[in-house]
């Protein structure tokens, strides 16, 4: 076998380095390997039968042969195919063991002999670390994951590196800097690591600062700006930390915050640190502020298909005002739409803002149009598990509409809304047909399911253990892994000391492929907390469609079938309580319509939530249970300066029926409403003082809420409630409450405290304060 003639011995597949005429290609792009082939044709080479299938070494050899040809598909006695040995390169690259691969040929016993010249990874031989004085070598051996005898792969030891500045970072050691150093180890095949460390010093933020602000004040900036002083909660909530990356982002902000103010030329000069002892330092940045620069002249050119007349007068930004750094790139982004919705997804605006006069600027935005395109092919890529389909569902534009860049991405924000995908490109690129571009999608998926346990303890339920499975990109039909169909499922158990519940729940959120959803629940419920003289349980389901009518609204019709039975009365139950003792079947109807505009449901600052719903049980429905009801509710949050949040809520109930039972009658009280009186404690009472619901309930709550530190809010509230005994009448006994409370949004979960003191209440009612919380843990 002689290497100086071509027809002899020839090269067909090579990857990551040049070999004299190969040609290299990385690891990285195994998927698509170059072929060269010295004096045959490919035909001439794929025709020809594999005879003999060899391997080789360049370097050590620190995997096994054996475990190389398990990784191999080409075998002699099959005729020679490119396609398999491309497989062969990418299943040895992908295991991680092999560095490089070249695929050589010859002939050998009237056929092909394929030569595998394999370039196996190296092994770990040790990892040390020099320069760590706050940890020790153990602990870091543990953050970085990677261990003695493992093959040596870079990707891991830039994510051990950055595991290590993390752990750094977390003990207040801002300014670590982490190298590597990858050497022989003396040992053939093997490497050792070493990761040198310059750890800084240690500072948390005991204080910020501002010096040469005069347009605004410090608390204003303080708002502006992501870096905390270090609080109470900085174990759990992370605060007083210093980041040098946030520390630039914060400069920025600044800067931001004065250009839209018309301070065109602030900024920010320098972050001075003064330690304050051995862990904190003050932040003080130091600003300089300018002259504010007045907008004299706005212009638009390059319009030859719209006129200034369209755009111009939905300007933020205007003249004889202040400049404003946010306004001009919302007049931009303006522009730029107003050209994008209509087909010219090419049309670029430049903003030139020129100094005419002492602290006087013109603002120019010069826009080229380009030409209008249509939409060609919808190529999605990324998508692992999560089906094409449930992703071109989610889009607005499709082949043969008008290129519409709003539109892109209003189609990038509803796949980020799913849930499933950590980020989203929606982009146009070139197509092979002319007017045309084609939209690319690609997706970067996440994990969406979840098994969660934790132990919650509220005034009403008292402590309650429970586990919860859910999977928010389900697939009913797609075993085994049962995942990307874009269904939600989730199973949940609660036990505890007052109540034992367990649930499963299925949503096709496009049933028949359209934007109509269609779920159900079955569940079990044994609720001890309603009351003391007796324990009710519910067993059954719901079936329901969901219809989206706009984008913050939509109308359910639900149909639920379950048993009640009200059980274990206690002795000294009183007669109406007795009365409503056996199992009761329902079979109810529902329809019901939603308007929800909240920014969040976590910490909603603006928005208003409207729902109404009508039901109905019994009649042509059957089961034991007739009677019928109707129920109004509305949220309204308005956002007050200061970060102040002011909410009212409202609630109106009726129920209606010649014998409604207990589990259908209305109450109030406790933490969701009344939270001056206990859990379902305000409305008629039998003569030992036990509540047994009204027909008819009127409630109202307003609230304010304001910042105290870091992750804990302050709240004053009013609530007013009746519950009557009859449907339609509003002239039960008046209670109402003021109180106090505190709102912690923690990373263990969310936990309100309240204290309500009654102002008025029925005879059975004290005027004592009540305590009312919700807590929950996750772990």
């Amino acid at each position: 076998m002689n290497p100086l003639f071509p027809s002899r011995r020839r090269t067909l597949v090579t990857t990551r380095r040049v070999v004299a005429s190969m040609l290299l290609v990385t690891a990285a792009a195994v998927t698509s390997p170059v072929i060269v082939s010295t004096g045959f044709a490919q035909e001439q080479i794929e025709e020809q039968k594999v005879t003999a299938v060899d391997i080789r070494f360049q370097g050590p050899e620190t995997v096994a042969k054996e475990r190389l040809r398990g990784m191999i598909g080409v075998a002699p006695g099959q005729t020679f195919a490119i396609d398999r040995t491309e497989e062969d390169i990418r299943t040895m690259i992908e295991s991680g063991e092999v560095e490089n691969v070249r695929v050589l040929t010859d002939d050998f016993q009237g056929g092909l002999r394929v030569i595998y010249v394999v370039e196996t990874r190296s092994g770990l031989e040790s990892v040390d670390f020099v320069g760590n004085t706050v940890l020790d070598n153990e602990k870091l051996r543990k953050q970085v994951e990677i261990n003695a005898g493992e093959k040596l792969r870079d990707a891991e030891l830039v994510e051990a590196k950055e595991k290590i500045v993390d752990l750094y970072i977390k003990r207040g050691y801002s300014d670590v800097s982490v190298t590597y150093r990858v050497e022989p180890s003396g040992r053939d095949g093997f490497d050792s690591v070493t990761f040198f460390i310059e750890e800084g010093g240690k500072g948390f933020v005991r204080k910020i600062q501002f010096e040469g602000n005069t347009a605004f004040k410090r608390h204003e900036l303080r708002d502006v700006i992501e870096t905390t002083e270090k609080g109470w909660l900085s174990f759990v909530s992370g605060s007083g930390k210093i980041d040098k990356f946030q520390l630039q982002e914060d400069i920025r902000l600044i800067e931001g915050a004065y250009q839209d103010a018309g301070y065109l030329r602030a900024r920010v000069v320098d972050v001075e640190r003064v330690p304050v002892d051995d862990e904190k330092v003050d932040l003080i940045f130091k600003i300089e502020e300018g002259d504010v620069y007045t907008v004299s002249d706005i212009k638009v050119e390059g319009l030859r298909i719209f006129q200034p007349g369209e755009i111009t007068p939905d300007f933020l930004q205007t003249t004889g005002v202040p400049y404003s750094a946010k306004n001009v790139a919302a007049d931009q982004k303006l522009i730029g739409d107003y050209y994008g919705s209509r087909g010219y997804a090419d049309a670029n605006v430049e903003v030139i803002v020129r100094e005419v006069a002492p602290q006087e600027v013109s603002i120019l935005y010069s826009v080229t149009e380009g030409e209008i395109s249509y939409v060609g092919r919808v190529d999605i890529s990324g998508n692992v598990k999560t089906k094409d389909k449930v992703i071109r569902r989610e889009l607005t534009l499709l082949p043969g509409d008008e290129l519409n860049t709003v539109e892109l991405a209003v189609s990038r924000a509803r796949l980020m809304n799913t849930g499933y995908f950590s980020n989203v490109t929606v982009q146009p690129t070139v197509s092979s047909e002319e007017g045309f571009r084609d939209i690319s999608v690609n997706v970067d998926e996440q994990n969406t399911g979840s098994v969660s346990v934790g132990v919650g303890i509220s005034s009403i339920d008292a402590i309650v253990g429970g586990i919860t499975l859910s999977q928010t990109n389900f697939d009913l039909l797609g075993w085994p892994n049962f995942t990307g169909g874009g269904q939600r499922f989730l199973m949940d158990a609660r036990i505890g000391t007052e109540r034992f519940d367990m649930s499963l729940a299925l949503e096709e959120p496009y049933f028949l492929d359209r934007r109509l959803a269609l779920g159900g629940e079955a569940y079990f419920r044994d609720l001890l907390y309603l009351s003391d003289d007796y324990d009710q349980r519910e067993f059954g389901g719901n079936l329901y469609l969901r219809k989206p009518i706009t984008e913050f609204s939509s109308l359910k019709l639900e149909y639920t079938l379950q048993q009640v039975e009200i059980r274990d009365i206690d002795n000294n139950a009183s007669d109406i309580i007795r009365a409503e003792e056996g199992e009761f079947l329902q079979s109810r109807l529902g329809l019901g319509y939603i308007l929800d505009t909240r920014d969040s449901i976590q910490l909603t600052r603006r928005g208003h939530k409207i729902s109404a719903q009508v039901y109905g049980s019994g009649n042509f429905l059957g089961g034991d249970v007739d009677d019928w009801g109707f129920q109004l509710d509305g949220l309204k949050f308005v956002h007050l300066p200061y970060d102040i949040i002011f909410s009212l809520q409202g609630q109106l109930a009726v129920v209606d029926g010649d014998d409604v039972p207990i589990f259908d009658r209305l109450f109030l009280g406790g933490a969701r409403n009344l939270r001056g009186f206990d859990y379902r404690d305000v409305g008629p009472k039998d003569e030992n003082g036990e509540p047994i619901g009204g027909q008819t309930s009127l409630f109202g709550s307003a609230e304010v809420t304001f910042p105290l530190i870091e992750s804990v809010r302050g709240a004053v509230f009013y609530d007013i409630g009746v519950v009557s005994e009859d449907s339609f009448d509003f002239g039960g006994d008046l209670n109402s409450n003021v109180g106090v409370g505190l709102r912690l949004n923690l990373p263990i979960g969310p936990l309100a405290l309240d204290f309500g003191i009654p102002i008025q209440s029925d005879e059975f009612n004290d005027s004592n304060g009540k305590f009312q919380f919700n807590m929950g843990y996750k772990f």
